[in-house]
């Protein structure tokens, strides 16, 4: 969705140098525009202000910049309710599912995503119905209903189609292929990991997440060299893009494929490295993650103390955001690790 705020003409050198590190020229701007969300909606500049949240969020999505992300949201969420700016507060809704979800408050995100799908069906903006279909389907796969996941996909699946919105449709076929994945239909998991990797080639951002579902599905299948490739891919993209969250997540994936292949100190240094990139953004999820690999690696290397060291920071990140489901897998590395040891 696009606001109809006026937009500047910028000139054509001024443009090429701002395109050729955009995110980085959001980073260095980045407390001039939180200002300017806030000042544009005491102001009454609803469409201002919403633009401007909706063209910086892929600075906070990709810097972790939960809080500036609320703070800018919450702001022209406000000032579109009341002008009755409904497109604005579809965008905006949306916007704080994703930070409700980034801290796992589930049912708020839910609420968020919920209403902001009901408000796209009112525009009949077939884009932003997607959007919260997947979003919406990410979290019933989340709490284990993986059937309503499934269907909100195909619904998303058919807009997008329709709409022949191809990098819509490759970030569908990804969260399908998860689906299929957590199923046990690997096969089937893998079909749709190509499928997406396919569309995915018009948008980078699209395409890295397809090659990093794809990775995904042949690290289940043991397909460790496959994996690598797929995620030193992701890597390349992400890199280029400034990604922080996207790099730290492909460094994990990288770190888990050669551990399975049996490189225990190739994954113990990228496991590491993974380690090190998490501490930029402040996300308990995948720094939890990151510990929890690095535990396993560690454990082969016979350094058990160390290991343990790893499944504990592990668990204290998962219960920050309780994440039971993997504050559990920590508790049984942990039990596994004393069994080894006794």
């Amino acid at each position: 969705m696009r606001c109809t705020a006026p937009r500047r003409e910028i000139g054509a050198v001024q443009l090429a140098g701002l395109l050729d590190s955009p995110l980085e020229w959001l980073e260095a701007e980045r407390p001039s525009l939180v200002a300017a969300v806030v000042q544009a909606a005491r102001l009454g500049f609803d469409e201002l202000a919403w633009g401007i949240t909706a063209s910086a969020s892929v600075l906070f999505d990709t810097r972790n910049y939960l809080d500036d992300c609320r703070i800018c949201a919450h702001a022209a969420l406000d000032v579109c309710r009341e002008t009755g700016n409904l497109r604005g507060q579809a965008a905006m809704l949306h916007e704080l599912g994703a930070v409700e979800q980034a801290h796992r408050r589930l049912d708020t995100a839910h609420a968020h995503y919920a209403r902001a799908l009901e408000l796209c069906g009112e525009l009949g903006e077939a884009t932003g119905q997607a959007v919260n279909l997947r979003n919406l389907s990410m979290l019933e796969r989340f709490r284990g209903d993986l059937d309503t996941a499934m269907g909100r996909l195909e619904t998303a699946l058919e807009i997008c189609r329709t709409a022949q919105d191809g990098p819509g449709e490759a970030f569908t076929l990804s969260g399908m292929a998860q689906i299929e994945l957590e199923r046990g239909n690997n096969a089937d998991a893998l079909k749709l990991a190509e499928e997406a990797v396919r569309l995915g080639g018009g948008n980078e951002r699209g395409l890295a997440q397809a090659l990093h579902r794809l990775g995904q599905v042949h690290l289940a299948l043991g397909g460790h060299v496959q994996a690598e490739e797929a995620f030193l891919r992701v890597i390349e993209l992400v890199r280029v893009k400034s990604d922080h969250v996207g790099l730290v997540y492909a460094t994990l994936g990288l770190g888990e494929s050669r551990l399975g292949a049996g490189d225990v100190e190739g994954a113990a240094r990228t496991l590491s490295t993974a380690l090190a990139e998490v501490a930029h953004i402040a996300s308990p999820l995948v720094d939890g993650r990151v510990h929890l690999a690095l535990a396993e690696a560690r454990r082969r290397q016979g350094r058990i103390d160390e290991a343990r060291e790893q499944i504990a920071a592990a668990h204290r990140a998962f219960a920050t955001i309780e994440a039971r489901r993997w504050t559990a897998q920590a508790e049984a590395a942990l039990a596994a690790l004393q069994e080894d040891s006794v």
